[in-house]
């Protein structure tokens, strides 16, 4: 039986998100509140730890490179360098009371996440889905 090791003790308001990048041999997780995206190498035990002056709710890597991922309004490209995000589409710009949530990618490339309200006071969220011509469709 295998024993769990905690590699990095590191405090979190919303923890989510975790996502293994192969090619790094590294994962990725995001804390949503406090506007931070970590990640642990296990090669080496690298930490490495980004603050962005948004959130960002969760992240993918891209074939050519880089990243996407979702922050409070919609989907963008994630830039680490400059810790900024491109905007690609804000599909619920006229909703200001909720915020993207969690999201991955399936098989087909196809990025899935879900919004909420902000104050999980309604049931206001919906599922969408980006498509590989980035063109979005709500799915509920």
């Amino acid at each position: 039986m295998s024993e769990v090791q905690l590699v990095w003790e590191i405090p979190a308001i919303l923890g989510e998100g975790p996502l293994w990048v192969e090619a790094e041999n590294a994962v990725y997780w995001v804390d949503i509140f406090s506007n931070k995206v970590h990640r642990y190498a296990l090669a080496d035990g690298g930490k490495t730890t980004w603050t962005f002056d948004f959130e960002v709710t969760s992240l993918s890597p891209r074939q050519a490179g880089g990243f996407i991922g979702t922050i409070k309004d919609g989907y963008a490209w994630i830039n680490f360098d400059v810790l900024s995000a491109s905007p690609i589409v804000l599909p619920e710009a006229d909703q200001p009371g909720n915020r993207f949530n969690d999201g991955k990618v399936d098989n087909s490339g196809r990025y899935w996440a879900g919004t909420m309200d902000i104050e999980q006071a309604g049931e206001t969220g919906s599922l969408y889905r980006l498509d590989a011509d980035l063109s979005v469709r709500q799915c509920d």
